[in-house]
């Protein structure tokens, strides 16, 4: 963020700027807010169109209409895991609509441009990255014992890319909460309530102590 404000302030005349930045995982939705907000702000202090694109290897912890255990996952329990994926989504859902494009690895290439790109800015003493083709049709990269599942970089890409691509489409509906949602809403509702009567009966005790004290 820093670094753009200044290239920006440097660059001051520039009416737009066109930034990609590449990412394991999407934004949460706090970033999310933090990436609108500064897109915002690059526009009202110095009138510049920021063009943020943001190329992600995997979505992070949100709604995928890909796969069929993923979903399942979304709707899992306890209810801070399950709001954290809604907002997750709810997050991507703003990025776009704020005209963030959120968008997976488009293949090969790209994934061999990045790492050309790191080669240029590592150190000498250090080996260089090496990427080719057949590690990114056949290397396994990920392995889901619990589910029997495992895939390649270039199905975890096809993966991503029908997420994003279903998630920014227009006509998306985030998915209705489960059964159990009002209950444990309630519930934890009722369990905070609890905890801040414990809290003022402690207060109020040790206040009373405090009283009694200075009595004697």
């Amino acid at each position: 963020m820093q670094f753009l404000k200044q290239l920006i302030v440097e660059e001051f005349n520039c009416v737009s700027l066109n930034v990609t930045v590449f990412l394991v995982y999407s934004p949460c939705y706090d970033c999310a807010c933090e990436l609108i907000e500064f897109k915002n702000y690059i526009k009202n202090a110095f009138g510049c169109t920021l063009n943020l694109e943001i190329v992600a290897s995997a979505p992070y912890k949100c709604y995928r209409e890909s796969c069929s255990v993923c979903v399942r996952q979304y709707f899992r329990k306890p209810l801070s895991r399950y709001l954290k994926f809604k907002m997750n989504t709810e997050g991507l859902r703003a990025l776009h609509m704020s005209g963030i494009k959120v968008r997976a690895f488009k293949g090969y290439e790209e994934w061999a441009t990045l790492a050309n790109i790191l080669n240029s800015v590592q150190q000498p003493d250090l080996p260089k990255a090496v990427y080719t083709k057949q590690n990114y049709e056949y290397d396994v990269i990920g392995v889901d014992k619990r589910h029997n599942l495992c895939h390649t970089r270039k199905q975890a890409d096809d993966f991503a890319r029908q997420d994003f691509a279903y998630i920014a489409n227009p006509n998306f509906v985030m998915p209705a909460d489960p059964e159990w949602f009002e209950q444990a809403c309630l519930e934890q509702q009722q369990a905070a309530a609890l905890a801040q009567q414990q809290k003022m009966l402690a207060l109020t005790l040790t206040m009373s102590g405090v009283r009694i004290s200075d009595q004697e």
